[in-house]
């Protein structure tokens, strides 16, 4: 693979630590539950399939989105999941939804993806959902997927292809203030990625073969409840950057126009688009 797709990719403008644990409670209300719908059209794609006897890491799980989908979608004997985030915040949601929805097969531990306190061969599936952009060193943390999966075990790695709210913060600045620099994405290129090319290149560094790679694109339109969610998500102070410069009352303005945006978008094509890459790679 060539080596030119391979720039500095430092997180730019984006305290994810903090931001995450600002955002714990209300995550797949903000996220639109897109994280999670993507997540379930993925899992038909799994193979080999999860089932009752898998052993399953939760990898940076935030309040256990991927988890709840396997659970929900789970036929009988639930399997084994091994939940975690190194947010505190993230785990105590997801210890909450493991309570409230009384999953006795599921545990959740406040961990560092880059160093997981897991012996070698220990999991069946490893699943790491629309986190790989908030890692320090994305290939570091896909070795430690490497390490702790059992041989023939499958890592499931998500991202987005197109993630539609940075066009619609976009389209309301220009609105707001045309004068002032778009802002750029969270980072400079993890985020969204207009090839899969980088995402193979990350699992090949971690001791993955290409080989044995299978890439899955899935699309998704946001509308109604999940777009309102959206919407506050753009209105929060994840996108506070984009408002760099601007009065009180062009602040006040914000969200109004986000909402005519998503209104123009949903009519243009039925919804808030959102373009995702997986890559499901054995080991």
């Amino acid at each position: 693979m060539a080596s030119h797709i391979e720039p500095d990719y430092k997180l730019r403008n984006v305290d994810f630590p903090k931001y995450f644990s600002q955002l714990s409670k209300i995550y797949d209300r903000q996220t639109g539950g897109t994280t999670r719908t993507n997540f379930a059209q993925l899992l038909p794609h799994i193979d080999p399939p999860i089932i009752s006897s898998s052993i399953i890491h939760d990898n940076a799980s935030g309040p256990g989105t991927a988890s709840s989908v396997i659970l929900t979608q789970a036929n009988s004997q639930p399997p084994k999941i091994s939940g975690t985030d190194s947010v505190p915040d993230m785990i105590t949601a997801f210890r909450d939804n493991i309570t409230k929805n009384s999953w006795t097969t599921v545990t959740a531990s406040v961990m560092d993806s880059h160093h997981l306190q897991f012996p070698e061969n220990t999991f069946t599936h490893s699943i790491t959902n629309f986190s790989i952009f908030t890692f320090k060193d994305d290939v570091e943390a896909m070795k430690e997927v490497y390490r702790t999966l059992q041989p023939n075990g499958v890592a499931v790695v998500t991202t987005w292809k197109h993630f539609g709210v940075t066009g619609i913060i976009h389209t309301v600045q220009r609105a707001i203030r045309p004068d002032l620099p778009l802002m750029q994405q969270p980072n400079s290129g993890r985020f969204v990625m207009d090839s899969d090319t980088y995402l193979r290149l990350v699992m090949a560094k971690a001791g993955f073969e290409e080989a044995k790679m299978e890439l899955v694109q899935k699309d998704l339109f946001a509308n109604g409840e999940a777009a309102d969610g959206v919407v506050e998500f753009m209105s929060g102070g994840f996108f506070e950057k984009a408002r760099e410069g601007y009065t009180e009352e062009e602040k006040g303005k914000w969200e109004g126009e986000v909402r005519k945006a998503v209104e123009r978008e949903t009519e243009d094509y039925g919804g808030l688009r959102m373009h995702m890459w997986a890559v499901l790679a054995r080991k």
